[in-house]
């Protein structure tokens, strides 16, 4: 089992398959709503809100926070829970996350956790039974394997979350989330943006 230096090095093999798992990008410009007498309308709070947060977003990073050196592990076996293989957007990751792996030599077993919890749950035994060096799970939350998320914290295998929606920090056993609720927080910022760029209409 690879300590917590060699997860993260692992983790860095999520982060290269999960490179536009999720993407768009909007820019706003708005102005105040002027009513049909020629002055200012009142703007509501939750279009201030809409327009402040677009503003916020849309600035261009001027630092990149995260500057140190990856050192791959010489040696893993990842096994990978992966959505409904039958989705593209999941079967994609999953052949993205085996590129990955191999090109660094690393031992890889894809699970379909499918569109059930039971499927899911069998996937997270199945994956606790072979033991492997960390489990990468993609687009499958705790609030539909929950049992599955337990049962690996209990065997002391590292989680690691790619794209399910987990809030990061909420899932015992979860060692990080790549882009763990990142599609939601990005529903929310591009409705934000149409709001502010229409101006609420």
């Amino acid at each position: 089992m690879p300590g917590t230096k060699g997860v993260f090095a692992i983790a860095a093999v999520a982060v290269l398959a999960a490179v536009a798992g999720c993407g768009s990008s909007t820019t706003s410009s708005s102005s105040p709503a002027v009513s049909s007498s020629g002055t200012a309308a009142a703007t509501p709070a939750w279009l201030t809100t809409a327009i402040a947060d677009t503003q916020k977003n849309s600035q261009i990073p001027t630092q990149i926070l995260e500057t140190g050196s990856v050192t791959p592990v010489k040696s893993a076996y990842i096994y990978n829970i992966g959505c409904n293989q039958s989705l593209e957007g999941c079967s994609n990751q999953a052949k993205s996350l085996k590129v990955a792996a191999t090109a660094l030599g690393y031992k890889f077993t894809l699970c379909d956790g499918g569109a059930t919890p039971d499927t899911a749950n069998t996937c997270f035994t199945n994956a606790v039974n072979a033991k492997p060096s960390v489990i990468i799970v993609n687009g499958i939350g705790s609030d539909i394997a929950g049992s599955g998320y337990a049962a690996a914290q209990q065997a002391g295998i590292p989680v690691i979350g790619q794209f399910t929606g987990n809030t990061p920090g909420s899932v015992a056993g979860v060692k990080t989330e790549v882009a763990g609720d990142a599609c939601a927080v990005e529903g929310k910022m591009v409705a934000e943006s149409i709001i502010a760029d229409s101006n609420g209409k």
